[in-house]
């Protein structure tokens, strides 16, 4: 134990630089509600921040120690999708949502609606950018394509040359030839170098077809799918490397210089290829998935997962602030923040560091053999939610059991009668009316049946293919979010082993996220971590 303590010394003093402490900071105390879709900084003021949930827009000046509601939108069919504050004069902040543009003057404290549409309906505002030279230029992607409005004058022009679909992404004046470049529905569009009409440059039917797998999947539970997810998020433009990225449902793209031409990004190894946003900073990008927030090296070429302190994996929108240098991340439980992001770089790393790395590696990881594996907490979720794939198996024989059950049904009649009789004796008689005894008399049958046409397709069927899509989803759904908690878990563990620090408030706060995570573990699995653990050390005090 003391020759691990002393590598892990000596390769901390190497790698001190990388900064590997650097955690997320949840930024959430004071919010009213914590499903976040967008965030945004102000480019001047970096401790004023905007945050937007379905239909809500917060804002703290403070740095998140506070929050303050400052739009709310009106009720029925409405949806913010975006935030984006002026460069150039920070108070100026737009809100994009179903219903068109708000704007504030102010930083946020007083809104009008600004951009309701054009003569042919258009509301729904997807995403809007200044024109660099000419600010009283906005360019307004909507559902119904690319717009741009001259706020002097109010005037509003539909660009001509482009497919009436979304845009969800606008990047001007691209650094090389000022061309202008948009994501849509139907791929990628760049501006001609006169910048009097439009090539497409990237085809949306190469995500479509790479898509083509899941359909597929869905199949099987003959139900028809309905894709609300954007082929593509958005698209930015790295100036270090000089080169474009784009954000789709199967991964990330890289283009050329000049976005002429894209290709899918070598080395992306993600655990969601469905990209929901990623954010560029000096040196290199970010990509939000559902499975967590990751970081591109572009030397290793590959993406690793900044993880530490993130209370959430499923990540919406993220933001870059230059001034502050730090990430903020939008996430189904509020809003983190990450300093100094791009000191979590891996730092390179000679063949003679490497190898000791491997071998303590090994002799960390092996401390950790008497836990539950990863399969064994699966396992225990899927039971104690009730969502093992056998369970459906089990409806699928039970309606093919049920064609072969009869229909049993019982019957019961009953009727009595008076018994009435004319008795009409001679002539010169009077008619006499005798009754009888009463007559009563009482049926009862059963039936059995049998519907042979259930033998080829029983309608319990169809009940049974719309639960198991859904069972699936949720199975994936819990499986997900007990992966990781599990390897958070797991990573804060070797931290604690490998960085030991003196500082109390830091190992109280090390030790109550432990107990955390092991509480959200147990919460999806009827406490069997927490029973295994116990078990595991009541086994080894007996040795």
């Amino acid at each position: 134990m003391k020759k691990i303590i002393l590598t892990l010394m000596a390769l901390t003093g190497l790698f001190v630089v990388s900064g590997a402490k650097a955690e997320w900071i949840n930024l959430s105390n004071g919010l009213d509600e914590l499903d976040i879709h967008t965030v945004a900084a102000g480019s001047k003021d970096p401790a004023i921040i905007f945050a937007g949930s379905n239909k809500t827009i917060y804002r703290t000046v403070d740095s998140g120690m506070s929050w303050h509601q400052v739009l709310r939108l009106p009720a029925g069919d409405n949806h913010i999708w975006s935030i984006d504050v002026d460069d150039a004069d920070p108070k100026i902040v737009y809100v994009c949502t179903d219903q068109g543009i708000y704007k504030s003057e102010d930083s946020g404290r007083k809104w009008s609606l600004f951009f309701v549409g054009s003569s042919n309906s258009t509301k729904k505002v997807l995403c809007v950018t200044h024109e660099p030279d000419h600010p009283e230029i906005l360019w307004i992607g909507t559902d119904r394509g690319l717009f741009h409005m001259n706020q002097k004058t109010r005037e509003i022009q539909k660009v001509n040359g482009l497919p009436d679909v979304a845009v969800y992404s606008i990047f001007l004046n691209q650094p090389k030839d000022a061309r202008k470049i948009i994501t849509t529905d139907r791929g990628i569009y760049r501006s001609t170098a006169n910048n009097n009409s439009w090539e497409k440059v990237f085809s949306a039917q190469e995500v479509s077809e790479n898509d083509q797998t899941n359909k597929d999947a869905l199949q099987q539970f003959g139900v028809e799918e309905v894709s609300v997810t954007p082929l593509f998020s958005n698209l930015i433009f790295l100036a270090n490397q000089n080169k474009f990225y784009a954000a789709t449902k199967n991964g990330v793209l890289q283009g050329t210089d000049n976005a002429s031409t894209w290709h899918s990004l070598e080395g992306q190894t993600l655990p969601d290829k469905k990209i929901n946003f990623i954010a560029p900073s000096q040196k290199t990008f970010y990509a939000a998935t559902d499975r967590g927030i990751f970081q591109w090296d572009d030397i290793s070429r590959s993406f690793h997962e900044i993880y530490a302190g993130l209370g959430s994996n499923e990540i919406r929108t993220l933001h870059y602030n230059a001034i502050g240098n730090y990430l903020l991340a939008a996430t189904k439980k509020g809003v983190y923040r990450l300093s100094n992001p791009e000191l979590t770089m891996p730092a390179p790393s000679n063949e003679e560091i490497s190898v000791v790395q491997a071998q303590t590696t090994r002799e960390i990881l092996i401390q950790f053999s008497n836990e539950p594996t990863v399969l064994e907490i699966q396992n225990a979720t899927i039971q104690y939610a009730e969502v093992h794939p056998r369970k459906i198996e089990e409806w699928r024989n039970a309606a093919a059991r049920s064609a072969w059950a009869p229909t049993l049904s019982f019957h019961q009649t009953y009727s009595t009668s008076d018994n009435i009789d004319i008795d009409r004796g001679g002539t010169a008689d009077v008619d006499k009316f005798i009754r009888g005894p009463r007559e009563k008399s009482q049926d009862r049958y059963a039936t059995v049946s049998w519907n042979l046409a259930d033998l080829i397709w029983n309608n319990d069927q169809t009940s049974i293919d719309s639960r198991s899509k859904l069972m699936v989803e949720l199975r994936n759904d819990v499986l997900n979010e007990v992966t990781h908690l599990y390897f958070e878990r797991r990573r804060l563990q070797v931290e604690m082993i490998t960085v030991p620090l003196k500082d109390l408030p830091v190992n109280l706060e090390r030790e109550i996220r432990m107990q955390e995570l092991t509480a959200s573990i147990d919460a999806l699995t009827g406490g069997y971590l927490s029973k295994r653990l116990s078990e595991i050390q009541h086994s080894a005090s007996k040795k």
